[in-house]
């Protein structure tokens, strides 16, 4: 019997935080959208990649399977700010919210299921902030692209940072976000060795 992802979608899924305060100014970070070109082989368990480096793989959602490409973009510090607000989660007291942009080709049914890893090697969360619910107004900018399958364009999410850690990598372990069990690793060998993206995070500016 295969086991419930209980503990990483704890990790990994998303928080809502509803706020009421107005939409922020649309901010820019300086990641520039990339070419995907034309599907190319599958990127292989274990692969080590860097920001803006494509991997092409197999996405099964449901009973989909499905090919599309993503990159990481980039990840930057926000303002501390974000999670002060009254309405905000006290475990989040004191963490750095780190946005992290995503770029996808080919989407036709769900996105991966990314996982954040913390340069302690703990995993780390993700969090939906903003009133809307929407991917874009969890990220100060306007680079993010409005979701709708069949998807190619920018997603953001961000990540609360422990202060005094960083943010080190995104991990994909074969999994699409809609996955609620683990996998038999014969199957989906990305379980057991995932696809890393190593990040940079510049130091927060408060």
């Amino acid at each position: 019997m295969r086991r419930p992802l209980t503990a990483l979608l704890a990790a990994a899924g998303a928080v809502l935080l509803l706020t009421a305060c107005s939409s922020p100014e649309p901010a820019g970070p300086d990641f520039e959208p990339i070419e995907f070109g034309q599907p190319g082989e599958f990127v292989a368990p274990g692969t080590e990649l860097q920001e803006g480096d494509v991997a092409w793989m197999s996405v099964t959602a449901g009973s989909d399977v499905e090919t599309q490409g993503a990159t990481v973009l980039g990840a930057i510090p926000g303002s501390r700010d974000r999670f002060d607000d009254e309405s905000a989660d006290e475990s989040l007291a004191g963490m750095v919210p780190v946005e992290v942009y995503v770029q996808y080709a080919d989407v036709d049914a769900s996105r991966l299921m990314l996982i954040p890893i913390l340069d302690s090697g703990d995993e780390a969360g993700q969090v939906v902030l903003g009133n809307t619910g929407g991917l874009a107004s969890s990220c100060e900018t306007d680079l993010v692209d409005e979701y709708d399958v069949p998807y190619d364009g920018v997603t953001c999410f961000v990540v609360p940072v422990p202060d005094g850690e960083t943010l080190a990598a995104l991990e994909w372990r074969g999994l699409a976000d809609s996955a609620m069990f683990e996998p038999d690793p014969n199957e989906v060998p990305y379980w057991t060795n995932p696809i890393r993206w190593t990040v940079t995070v510049p130091a927060p500016a408060n």
